[in-house]
């Protein structure tokens, strides 16, 4: 600290994620989704689930909105399109042992520590 340097740390386990996302909708569909907001999601503020593309595919996530999707609304063609920012309470995302694996691929942990071993000793030689 008395070296004036910034010290990091994590504070918290999850932290919300926030996300802009697009619905491009019909008339049909447009006013389905605001009915939905106002009155399934009491005015846009109730948290929902939500199918989400990430990098591990198509995953359901607790979502609530951060700005309004009605607030945001433009017509393009014959299409309604809302815009909104959400905040995902929690990212999907890999475990710890599926993140490692993935680093080590194509290498198990066991060929990985033999072949560090091997250059190890032949460093030393």
């Amino acid at each position: 600290m008395a070296s004036g340097r910034k010290r990091v740390r994590r504070r918290f386990r999850n932290v919300p994620y926030e996300v802009s996302v697009q619905w491009r909708l019909s008339d049909e569909q447009a006013a389905v989704f605001i009915g939905w907001v106002e009155h399934a999601l009491n005015g846009g503020v109730a948290e929902f689930k939500l199918n989400i593309k990430t990098p591990l595919g198509i995953k359901e996530v607790d979502t609530q909105f951060l700005s309004h999707p009605l607030e945001d609304v433009k017509r393009k063609g014959d299409k309604w399109i809302y815009k909104a920012k959400l905040k995902m309470k929690e990212l999907p995302i890999l475990s710890e042992d599926q993140t490692a694996n993935a680093i080590l691929s194509p290498y198990t942990s066991e060929e990985l520590i033999h072949g560090v071993s091997v250059a190890i000793r032949s460093y030393q030689e």
